[in-house]
């Protein structure tokens, strides 16, 4: 389904020379076979375990910045271990890396790969970074609720922050947030006793 999903989408830009960037819901050997016939390159997160990916891919221990990859034809698998394993697939990179400057002011040694896909990918994948460092609500309530509302709150300091020069971080956002809606239920309640 995740295959024929990508491919419905990518209809009109086929055989046009792009670079497509997907997320490990969608990226799949089989994927990647069909978009390389149809000379559209792309490359994303895989799970380690997708079918189609060797079985002994997944199995190797790694320390921090130890790489394994895989390859087959055009189409490349690597497993890079930072804080935790990230693996990824590209029918355009090697395993060349490059250095990246982080928030702690040091320098760190990084696969081009992983680098290339932090500055391309989308909003899903921001969100889903974001909500993992707040989670909005509490773990015994309902997924789908939690799901959305993290989302919701996402999107809301996004477009916050896209339209006013004042500085928050999204913390303190989610805070005052949270608060005005506490207020606001507090009053209509006392309102209808």
């Amino acid at each position: 389904m995740a295959t024929s999903s990508v491919l419905t989408l990518l209809e009109p830009l086929l055989n046009q020379g792009y670079c497509v960037t997907t997320d490990n819901f969608y990226t799949s050997p089989e994927l990647y076979e069909v978009l390389i016939k149809n000379k559209t390159d792309a490359y994303g997160t895989v799970k380690s375990n997708r079918r189609g990916m060797p079985s002994t891919f997944a199995q190797k221990q790694l320390k921090t910045g130890e790489m394994v990859a895989w390859q087959k034809g055009k189409m490349m698998a690597m497993r890079w271990r930072d804080k935790k394993d990230v693996c990824l697939m590209s029918t355009v990179h090697n395993l060349s890396t490059g250095m990246v400057h982080t928030r702690g002011a040091k320098d760190v040694l990084k696969p081009q790969l992983v680098i290339d896909y932090n500055n391309t990918m989308g909003g899903v994948d921001r969100a889903d970074q974001a909500m993992t460092f707040y989670p909005a609500m509490r773990k015994q309530q309902k997924k789908i609720i939690r799901r959305y509302s993290g989302i919701f709150l996402n999107n809301a300091f996004g477009t916050r922050t896209s339209f006013t020069e004042q500085r928050v971080t999204s913390l303190l956002f989610i805070l005052s947030l949270s608060g005005r809606w506490l207020s606001r239920f507090l009053s209509t309640t006392k309102r209808h006793q």
